[in-house]
């Protein structure tokens, strides 16, 4: 190995005392690749972020949004130093004033991030869904769709155009969606009959309010539901493939669920849901540029932010019914309803409040949905109540998420792709006892030509706002977890 080079002087005169060499020690070439490293990382840096980055940070505070941008101070640019790479990566906020600024972000955004501002707060105010008149928007006759890039990940969609294809999906079937041909007439299994017809109950939810601590009371009364009929699902045989699950109503309520199939048990104790997750159909991601400007209110995640930030945040609600919720059943004499069209019986009408893990009835410690059945009379072609229950999990998402050791099951910004175990969501509604022998032999079906059920169940949803917080937070008592460090106030909710 060369030894490393020396440097010799000469004494001026005899007189003056010999010095002797100097060698390049290893803490001087040490010093030298440090500060070598430095100046690459320094320059990587400004690379990456750029001396004009205004990229601001957002704010969580969904409901009003803005566009903001960073503070600039041309005079930073003089300086040196630490202080220097300080000033320009500090995140200093502050409103644009100027009409010329506030046009330039919305060009950014509807060209580069795809985003409506507009249409994202009417959706996340309810305001789109509560003034939506049904019954007047134009009906039009699916002959094809075969764009499937509208569809999936990258879906961006108006909102305006997802509700009416929702809609033609109710009135001509979901199915026609997949065929060049024209849709055809099916043949309505029970309907001369009178049986009831598979509706969906669309309520306008004001997602603005839940950052509201105790959020206000609902006043949502039934005359302000939206009433969407699926005539085309009338055949018990062919039941999966007529349930609307391409443009299912979840799209206008995301407190519904996602329904993809419906089953009595063996034992025909139970009803059986099968429904998947909404709101991962929204969760395309794409990166932001630096000369991109994000909105207050959607929320980046290294880099990425959603392809469609209003879908994804409309379906935050698809979050709370992987999450169980106790209550306490209230009972007074306003409940007694009656059974029914022309029936004689009275049916005590349940009602329930929210109440802490303590004081919550031990059928109500952990459910999501109110089920009510319903019984058909083919001879006098009337429905009739025939009692309720409470919905039951078949497993606990917020359990499964402790024992994995993640932090959170559902977060709000809804980078969730990961927590895999929230995509398919199971639960199921017991049936009144009377009717178990009937349901477990199936007698409650008419498999002759008309294929229909005499069995209903309607499914109501406890509508929460989703938690955020670790679930080992709220766990039900059975568990004996200890390790609690927050309370769930159901006053506050």
């Amino acid at each position: 190995m060369a030894s490393l080079p020396t440097i010799t002087t000469t004494p001026s005169s005899s007189s003056s005392p010999k010095r002797k060499p100097i060698k390049l020690s290893v803490i001087a070439l040490t010093l030298l690749l440090m500060y070598t490293i430095f100046v690459y990382v320094i320059f990587a840096t400004f690379q990456k972020h750029g001396v004009n980055n205004n990229v601001g940070v957002v704010n969580n505070d969904v409901g009003s949004f803005g566009f903001f941008r960073k503070k600039t101070d041309s005079s930073s640019s003089s300086s040196s130093g630490a202080n220097n790479n300080s000033n320009r990566l500090k995140e200093e906020i502050v409103a644009t004033s100027s009409s010329e600024e506030k046009q330039k972000p919305n060009k950014s955004i509807n060209k580069n991030m795809n985003m409506n501002i507009d249409e994202i707060q009417s959706l996340l105010s309810g305001s789109l869904i509560r003034n939506l008149d049904v019954q007047s928007i134009p009906v039009e006759v699916p002959s094809i769709v075969g764009d499937n890039q509208k569809e999936g990940l990258g879906d961006i969609r108006p909102a305006m155009t997802v509700i009416k294809e929702t809609l033609n999906a109710a009135r001509f079937g979901d199915r026609v969606y997949e065929s060049d041909v024209a849709p055809h007439k099916t043949k309505d299994h029970g309907k001369e009959n009178g049986v009831p017809t598979l509706t969906a109950y669309i309520e306008p939810i004001n997602q603005t309010e839940w950052k509201i601590q105790p959020l206000p009371v609902r006043q949502t009364t039934h005359d302000q539901l939206h009433k969407v009929s699926y005539p085309h699902v009338n055949s018990c045989s062919a039941f999966t493939s007529q349930f609307p699950i391409d443009n299912p109503p979840v799209d206008l309520d995301p407190f519904l669920p996602w329904i993809h199939d419906v089953f009595p048990s063996s034992n025909g104790k139970y009803v059986m849901f099968v429904a998947q997750n909404r709101r991962r159909c929204y969760n395309g991601q794409k990166m932001f540029k630096t000369t991109d400007v994000i909105p207050e209110g959607v929320i980046p995640h290294k880099g990425y932010v959603h392809v469609d930030p209003g879908k994804n945040y409309y379906m935050r609600p698809q979050a709370a019914l992987f999450q169980h919720v106790p209550v306490k059943r209230i009972d007074t004499d306003d409940n007694i309803v009656s059974g029914g069209d022309n029936s004689e019986n009275e049916i005590l009408e349940p009602r329930y409040r929210l109440a802490s893990h303590e004081e919550a009835d031990p059928i109500g410690m952990e459910t999501r949905f109110i089920c009510r059945f319903k019984l058909y009379d083919a001879t006098s072609s009337t429905t009739s109540i025939i009692g309720y229950s409470l919905s039951e999990y078949e497993l606990d998402y917020d359990y499964h998420t402790f024992r994995k050791g993640y932090r959170y099951t559902h977060t709000e910004n809804g980078y969730d792709n990961h927590v895999i175990w929230t995509s398919q969501l199971l639960f199921k509604c017991p049936i009144p006892t009377e009717y178990h022998d009937t349901v477990s032999r199936g007698d409650h079906v008419k498999d002759n030509d008309d294929d229909y059920t005499t069995m209903f169940v309607d499914v109501v949803p406890i509508r929460t706002a989703p938690r955020y917080m670790p679930p080992r937070e709220f766990l039900p008592p059975r568990y004996n977890h200890k390790d609690v460090s927050g309370d769930f106030l159901p006053d506050a909710v």
